[in-house]
């Protein structure tokens, strides 16, 4: 069996790595939250949307810039 082959013995798939980029415009997390209300509020179901609001809610120190 190869390694990193999907078969039937080897059914297991692992996410390898996580890249992300900064677009050329970014938004704090409440405006974010202001966003994601007035343009997904009508189509989400309020689960989904109180979801969103505590990941949105959360206050997270600023990145480490060296």
């Amino acid at each position: 069996m190869e390694t990193g082959t999907l078969n039937e013995e080897n059914t297991n798939i692992y996410l390898a790595t996580v890249a992300t980029a900064t677009p050329p415009y970014s938004a704090d997390q409440s405006e974010a939250r202001r966003f994601f209300h007035q343009h997904y509020s009508g189509r989400l179901t309020k689960r989904y949307m109180d979801i969103m609001d505590s990941i949105l809610a959360q206050h997270h120190a600023p990145p480490f810039c060296p």
